[in-house]
């Protein structure tokens, strides 16, 4: 605040300034025939800053993290050292593994966090696999942990093993395979579930353009789904189980296919497919999988007593050429065990079993219905 001493000293100055000003305006005019003017700042007004409105700008992403040696030692270029240096950043993470790399991994990886993206090069020409070394010990090659969001994308995933869940993949979380093909992979011991991949429930799977093929388990030799499970334009193929060849569904699951291919798996049931969960898949094809007790191409499960119901829907599927091979075999396209199966537009023909070459169902524990469908020859009722 200005005194009133300052003030009167402050006034008497601008007295002065303003008598020169008029003088000297005076005799411009008395010369040159103008005006001149001058804009002067009130006495006392002071500076005032203020906060002005930046533009938004965005938190730049993370560089892409480079993949460049086929080692497994945690040193930089390695696939380990890119997922630790993913974990101990910020925000979300690419990791790009370089064409024509194939990654021998020697002991297993610490679990996916997220977000994260792995990316192979090229058209999937980049490899990550489990060491095929001798004394290699037993381990999956990517566990997803729980709530992580992961994205794989353009490279292929072989040679895992373990016991229990998910033989190349475990997920917890939310988890993209994009043009994945993972094969030669296998879950060991009693009730193992997964030879390729072991979707987790409260989990989210999404699959596109990918190919599961040649994998084991006994539940589930490409995958087996406790979760929600969507699969696109892939193909499930050559997978081998004791229930459930291609794919092993559980109770409280949720799975959809789109225009994806189910063909030539083995199982002792269920061939191609065992659901025992909310199962629908609209186009593609269960074709020449095959099953030793019934369900050559597709087989259901469920206890209806209980409360466990399993459903099915099927929308212009091509159920064809599957088989069910024991003396009194059932179902060569398809085993109606328990539960309910809805057809629309479908093709269940050219398939083969000792009873219900078509389609052998309990009609005490399950039912179905059928638009526009034809079997051939007509289902059996057991």
């Amino acid at each position: 605040m200005i005194s009133h001493a300052n003030e009167a000293s402050l006034h008497r100055m601008v007295t002065q300034e303003s008598v020169m000003y008029h003088t000297i305006t005076k005799l411009a005019r008395t010369l040159f025939g103008t005006q001149t003017t001058r804009k002067t700042q009130p006495v006392g007004s002071r500076f005032r800053p203020r906060l002005e409105c930046l533009e938004e700008r965005a938190v730049p992403a993370n560089m892409p993290i480079p993949v460049t040696l086929p080692g497994d030692a945690n040193v930089q270029g390695t696939l380990r050292w890119a997922i630790e240096t993913a974990k101990n950043q910020a925000g979300a993470d690419v990791i790009e593994i370089s064409p024509n790399l194939t990654v021998s991994l020697t002991s297993k990886l610490d679990p996916l966090a997220g977000p994260l993206t792995i990316k192979g090069g090229g058209a999937g020409s980049s490899v990550v696999q489990r060491s095929t070394a001798a004394g290699t010990p037993d381990f999956r090659i990517f566990e997803i942990a729980v709530g992580a969001v992961v994205t794989i994308e353009n490279l292929r995933i072989r040679n895992g093993k373990i016991l229990n869940e998910g033989g190349a993949i475990r997920n917890a979380g939310t988890l993209t395979l994009d043009n994945v093909r993972i094969s030669e992979s296998q879950v060991i011991g009693m009730g193992s579930k997964g030879g390729a991949v072991f979707n987790a429930p409260a989990s989210m799977l999404n699959v596109t353009g990918s190919v599961i093929i040649n994998n084991s388990a006994i539940l589930g030799g490409g995958i087996a789904n406790a979760g929600s499970m969507i699969i696109t334009n892939s193909i499930i193929i050559g997978n081998r189980a004791t229930q459930g060849g291609g794919i092993y569904t559980l109770q409280n699951s949720s799975s959809t296919l789109f225009t994806t291919d189910v063909e030539f798996n083995q199982a002792g049931s269920g061939g191609g497919i065992l659901n025992g969960g909310s199962f629908a898949m609209s186009g593609g094809r269960i074709y020449q999988n095959s099953a030793v007790s019934g369900g050559g191409g597709l087989a259901t499960t469920g206890d209806r007593p209980s409360g466990w119901i399993s459903q099915t829907t099927l929308s212009n599927v091509q159920i064809t050429k599957n088989s069910a091979t024991a003396v009194n075999s059932k179902g060569g396209g398809v085993l109606l065990a328990h539960g309910n199966i809805d057809f629309l537009s479908c093709i269940v023909a050219e398939n083969t079993a000792a009873n219900g070459a078509s389609m052998y169902y309990f009609g005490a524990h399950g039912t179905f219905t059928q638009d526009n469908t034809m079997f051939a020859p007509p289902p059996v009722n057991g």
